[in-house]
């Protein structure tokens, strides 16, 4: 990681900031949809999950963590 001195500072918290807000945002979207699915397989007696979803979870979880990682570490 870079090291924090007072010229990049303000830099590195807004840039940590921005990844935390969207970090967040992944997990709601995926608690809501996870949620919803749970209703709707209870709702219809399935017990099914889309196996295409897993992949999706992954990169909204992992890719603004790897690409603000690798942004803070260039500056």
């Amino acid at each position: 990681m870079a090291t924090i001195t007072e010229e990049n500072a303000t830099y590195q918290y807004s840039i940590a900031k921005k990844m935390l807000r969207l970090i967040n945002l992944a997990i709601a979207i995926t608690f809501s949809y996870l949620s919803s699915k749970s209703v709707h397989n209870a709702l219809n007696g399935r017990v099914d999950l889309d196996a295409w979803m897993t992949l999706v979870i992954l990169v909204l979880l992992f890719a603004p963590l790897t690409y603000y990682l690798f942004k803070l570490a260039k500056k």
